[in-house]
């Protein structure tokens, strides 16, 4: 359950009840975000109150709902539901593929097989399933050379 609206020095916000308790406990409360210790807060009651009182069309069925009570009707609208499903298909139908020119620094390829695009556990995970009786002896200190000078050469083609 969705809880309070807090103020000075939290920006406005909803927290989980649980949640909020907990880094309310009268012995040291702590923001809910990044867990700094509070000196002083207040119920932002005035926002608290405009949000009870604030009323919207919902996105679904167009009923006029209550803001404190959207999530819940939302999440019971069947229109509402069909409504971010068809925003969902509509945006992974329209999104352009991206091919960059540039390779991604973040990725490793296999220095056995050449299998490309593995991040580190990838790799970790690809050379133990697929090279771990796998004779031939890998020469790390000249591919560590060799990704250095190539991650130098990237570097200044993007500057």
């Amino acid at each position: 359950m969705v809880s309070l609206v807090f103020s000075s020095p939290l920006s406005p916000a909803r927290f989980c009840h649980s949640c909020l308790q907990e880094c309310l406990r009268p012995q040291k409360p702590v923001c809910a975000v990044c867990r700094a210790g509070l000196g002083h807060w207040t119920k932002a009651a005035e926002l608290e109150l405009k949000i009870q009182s604030s009323v919207a069309a919902c996105k679904g069925c167009g009923a006029q709902v209550r803001l404190s009570q959207m999530r819940s009707h939302t999440a019971a609208c069947s229109k509402f539901q069909e409504y971010i499903e068809e925003g969902v298909r509509t945006t992974a139908q329209s999104q352009p593929a991206i091919i960059s020119p540039v390779p991604n620094r973040f990725t490793f390829t296999c220095p056995y097989c050449s299998c490309q695009n593995l991040d580190q556990d990838g790799l970790v995970e690809h050379c133990t399933s697929q090279h771990t009786r796998d004779a031939r002896q890998v020469d790390y200190a000249t591919d560590e050379h060799t990704m250095i000078q190539e991650a130098l050469q990237r570097s200044l083609l993007d500057n």
